[in-house]
């Protein structure tokens, strides 16, 4: 049975100490190459935005939901009458609505 030599890939004899060819040691465990070292990839970071920004964002999501709160509160009392005479267009159209409605 022939075996080979693990450094240079010649033919030796299974009883052989060192190959006749390149003089590497056979006595050994064979000399594997070490696998490479893979890193997993890192991680994507997300930035966070400045704070001045932020302050900013927070800033407009206030205005709306007051703005919101605001235009609920003026739509209720248009409904319920506590500004039918004003001139405001919008809420005695309003008014007139659930006066006529039943509301």
């Amino acid at each position: 049975m022939a075996n080979f030599c693990p450094k240079c890939g010649k033919k030796i004899n299974p009883g052989d100490k060192f190959c006749q060819h390149c003089g590497a040691d056979l006595t050994g465990p064979a000399e594997t190459p070490p696998a490479p070292v893979q890193t997993p990839p890192a991680p994507l970071k997300r930035s966070e935005p400045p704070a001045g920004v932020q302050v900013v964002k927070a800033i407009i999501q206030i205005v709306l939901v007051g703005l919101f709160l605001y235009w609920v509160w003026y739509s209720y009392n248009c409904a319920v009458g506590n500004y039918p005479n004003t001139g405001d267009q919008m809420c005695q159209s309003i008014y007139q609505f659930f006066k006529s409605s039943g509301g």
